[in-house]
């Protein structure tokens, strides 16, 4: 069905088989969908199985997509920036009846901010804490006071800063709640936000073995 997108500027509701509505400073006009009883072809439940994984880790990570994916959540919502960005890299690949990912494809932030690496990172078991250190020096359009986001974790343990650590500390000592013994393992992911809250960084994967 053709329509002419004018017409329905600043329009709700249905018309017909069409429906009008505002989202985000967007008007669109979209057709009903056809009533459909819950279809289960293998294409459809693979494709439903990649959606499921997805919104899974838009929960967990909820509280850092929202800032992660600012940059991008125009005209659409910082969670469908994540989806999107998700859904198309090679987080999530198919092998031979299931979607198995990786997690060090995830992007949790992408945006226009240099990215930074960490300089080195360890854990203490007898602290519960892990230590990402980090340049304190700011290149390209970075500043000193850009702030730090990081989550760590793995199936009982868990640490995240959330902007409380400006760039000019260098590091970041972060405590693990859950505990940590001897060789546990944390996988996690770091990025920065501008000092203005305007730009993000691309986050950046990282692991960590305690000792």
């Amino acid at each position: 069905m053709k329509v002419n997108l004018y017409l329905w500027k600043s329009q709700r509701g249905k018309f017909g088989k069409a429906v009008a509505s505002n989202w985000k400073g967007i008007d669109y006009v979209k057709s009903m969908p056809e009533q459909v009883h819950n279809p289960r072809t293998d294409g459809q439940m693979k494709q439903r199985g990649k959606f499921d994984i997805i919104l899974g880790y838009a929960r967990i990570f909820a509280i850092f997509l929202r800032v992660g994916f600012k940059e991008l959540a125009i005209k659409k919502s910082a969670y469908n920036a994540f989806q999107t960005e998700n859904l198309t890299n090679d987080f999530l690949t198919y092998v031979t009846d299931s979607w198995v990912a990786n997690e060090a494809e995830m992007l949790l932030a992408k945006g226009s901010l240099d990215v930074t690496e960490p300089t080195s990172v360890s854990a203490s078991a007898s602290a519960d804490t892990a230590t990402i250190n980090f340049s304190s020096s700011a290149i390209g359009n970075q500043s000193l006071g850009d702030k730090l986001y990081v989550i760590l974790g793995n199936d009982s343990s868990k640490g995240t800063v959330v902007g409380t650590i400006s760039r000019s500390a260098g590091t970041a000592v972060i405590p693990i709640v859950g505990g940590l013994a001897g060789g546990d393992s944390l996988g996690g992911y770091m990025f920065f936000l501008s000092s203005d809250g305007k730009k993000v960084s691309n986050s950046k994967y990282i692991t960590i073995t305690a000792s």
